[in-house]
């Protein structure tokens, strides 16, 4: 504590203002330390989550993010244009299909290493190509707006999705599946 009072008392505070200098400096001090402990607290209960729970990690952190993302695709007009034609299809079988198709015509996988930005939108995914997360976000906004639901499923390094109606479908840029609901 010497260090300290001398550094103030360099700086010119004497008697009563050096000791209030002093408290405040140890009620900064004390409220630093209480900051650190609930920051450490906070990241350790983070990577406890993270490490012992993944699924519940992705579940709750990252699936609102990628449904906001895909709910704000569906006003895009090639998602619209690619729901409002498959859904003409009469069986949900067939509607899968259908967008699976459109989709693989155009697909070309790119990492976005010469791009700033972390999603491709539609546009983009079609211009020039995208990730399996760009293609989990444009599956999900068009069976959103087709009436079926969508769970986003991960794997290391991978994202795909799980589309239900009646019955359910594994769904991503190389596969597509019906799986048991």
């Amino acid at each position: 504590m010497n260090i300290i009072r001398n550094h103030y008392k360099k700086l010119g505070y004497e008697n009563k203002y050096l000791d209030i200098r002093l408290k405040e400096f140890k009620k900064q001090v004390i409220l630093n330390i209480i900051i650190l402990f609930i920051g450490v607290f906070i990241i350790g209960i983070l990577l406890y989550t993270y490490l012992f729970s993944p699924d519940y990690f992705v579940g709750k952190i990252v699936n609102p993010i990628m449904n906001k993302i895909s709910n704000l695709y569906e006003s895009d007009n090639i998602i619209m244009q690619t729901s409002n034609l498959c859904n003409n299809f009469y069986s949900d079988e067939d509607k899968i299909k259908c967008v699976n198709h459109f989709f693989t015509e155009f697909y070309e996988y790119d990492e976005h290493k010469n791009q700033s930005n972390v999603f491709a939108n539609p546009q983009e995914l079609i211009n020039i190509g995208g990730c399996c997360r760009d293609a989990s976000l444009f599956y999900s906004s068009v069976f959103s707006l087709m009436g079926f639901t969508n769970e986003f499923i991960y794997e290391p390094n991978h994202i795909y999705n799980k589309i239900c109606k009646e019955e359910c479908w594994i769904i991503d840029q190389t596969y597509l599946e019906k799986v048991e609901n």
